[in-house]
């Protein structure tokens, strides 16, 4: 831990005393996170100039400048689902229609939404600070005024991950997972889904658990969910009772 930067500043000090009491492993997650926010800074910030920004799409960009982003990403989902619990956040790897040598990483909110903007600019920050725990300090900070409650690093949070099927995939997912358990979370992965999948999941995963339920949703729910909602669609077009006028979408997009 910097000491020179915790100075007399007493929040951080609260921060780091709840971490002493709790599974929050940050001297292993500070060891992981150097070696490659040093290859970020080196491949990426120094020679392109800029820094990753987070957008609708979330981070996204040549895969091979995601591991740092996708480790950290793995901290702010613990630390977001830490305050949101019982209810988990969503963690979905994907660059969408892009090439295939890009990915990308997109936060899901509780109830299957994107990530508020209003804390977009504190994750980009997260992503971009060389000290670790500092980044931990501020992000606290942005996350305890924003749900006006306390983050509590003993609690046990949930990250629903989800990703698509390209070669690099794998790979950033377990650096976020990592991440996510040295935090002191659950990390639950779905495998290959797609992101409209993920965002159900995380939906009706939380909607369950608002109601003390921790059975877990699968991907076959999925299916059912709109299988059935596309079956009585069809039943009442076909008997008369409603008349819906039926879209087809024929547009082609990879996951």
């Amino acid at each position: 831990i910097n000491a020179e930067y915790m100075g007399n500043n007493c929040e951080l000090r609260r921060i780091f005393r709840l971490m002493e009491h709790s599974s929050f492993n940050l001297a292993r997650l500070s060891e992981l996170d150097r070696p490659l926010f040093e290859k970020y800074v080196e491949v990426y910030q120094r020679k392109l100039g800029k820094n990753l920004g987070y957008g609708t799409a979330g981070f996204r960009d040549k895969a091979d400048y995601l591991e740092s982003a996708l480790f950290r990403v793995g901290i702010i989902t613990a630390l977001l689902s830490k305050i949101t619990d019982p209810l988990g956040i969503g963690l979905m790897i994907t660059a969408s229609h892009n090439q295939i040598k890009d990915n990308g990483v997109k936060i899901v909110n509780t109830d299957g939404s994107m990530i508020s903007s209003q804390i977009e600019k504190g994750i980009e920050s997260f992503i971009n600070e060389p000290v670790l725990e500092k980044a931990v300090n501020n992000l606290v900070a942005i996350l305890e005024g924003f749900y006006k409650k306390k983050v509590d690093l003993s609690v046990v949070g949930t990250v629903f991950l989800g990703g698509d099927t390209r070669p690099s995939t794998a790979h950033l997912k377990s650096l976020a997972s990592q991440a996510i358990q040295l935090s002191g979370n659950v990390a639950h992965d779905y495998g290959q889904v797609t992101t409209p999948i993920l965002h159900h999941l995380v939906r009706q995963n939380n909607i369950v658990a608002e109601k003390g339920d921790k059975t877990r949703q699968t991907i076959q729910d999925y299916y059912e969910y709109y299988g059935g909602l596309f079956a009585q669609l069809i039943q009442e077009n076909c008997s008369g009772r409603r008349r819906y006028p039926l879209l087809l979408d024929l547009s082609l997009i990879h996951i």
